[in-house]
């Protein structure tokens, strides 16, 4: 595909090949094209370009590219997302909190922002009652979402709640029973309850 409508489809889809089949040069000069047309190409160009410096271990250069996007694509949300998470793995707290509350700002009923900063508050120990109010508050917005059932039981879990964490890890796994880590979180909550019987034994 040389011109069209299609071309900038073709270019996606191309890169998406060359990542996968871990040809990252050839993907990233694909992307650095598709970062020069509309917004909705450039952000995943961005995103994907970023994903390539982390699976490579650069996890320097996978913010760096999403920082120089935030200048072109001022406060996109999955840009800012994405280089939150990246923070979150490198410990980078407060730089993770600066990018998901003004997800949050800009759109308050944005449940995966308010899910991951709930749960990322908790998983490191911080702000416990700050943590549980954003994952309540995520749960308005999406009910029955196994992921941030789980982000409501881990927080109980880090408050000592275990009775109320227990319950909300089964309904999360009534939901998804495909995510090792919510079977992880459950074992752990069954030893705290002193539950070290055939059903925690199962679990693992």
């Amino acid at each position: 595909v040389s011109g069209g409508n299609h071309y900038l489809d073709s270019r996606e889809m191309l890169s998406m090949i060359f990542f996968e089949k871990e040809r990252y040069d050839e993907a990233i000069e694909l992307l650095h094209q598709l970062q020069n047309a509309e917004e909705n190409y450039a952000v995943k160009a961005y995103r994907l370009e970023s994903q390539i410096y982390k699976k490579q271990g650069d996890t320097r250069e996978a913010i760096l590219t999403l920082t120089r996007s935030l200048q072109i694509l001022s406060d996109n949300p999955d840009l800012l997302y994405e280089r939150a998470m990246l923070y979150e793995s490198q410990g980078k707290m407060k730089k993770l909190e600066k990018d998901l509350l003004q997800i949050i700002k800009d759109d308050p009923e944005h449940f995966e922002a308010l899910n991951a900063l709930g749960y990322s508050l908790a998983d490191h120990d911080l702000k416990l009652e700050e943590a549980h109010e954003y994952i309540k508050k995520a749960l308005t917005f999406s009910p029955d979402n196994a992921a941030i059932l789980d982000s409501l039981g881990w927080v109980q879990f880090k408050l000592g709640q275990y009775t109320e964490a227990e319950k909300n890890f089964k309904k999360a796994l009534s939901q998804d029973i495909n995510d090792p880590e919510l079977y992880i979180h459950l074992y752990k909550t069954l030893l705290k309850l002193e539950r070290t019987t055939t059903e925690a034994k199962d679990l693992l």
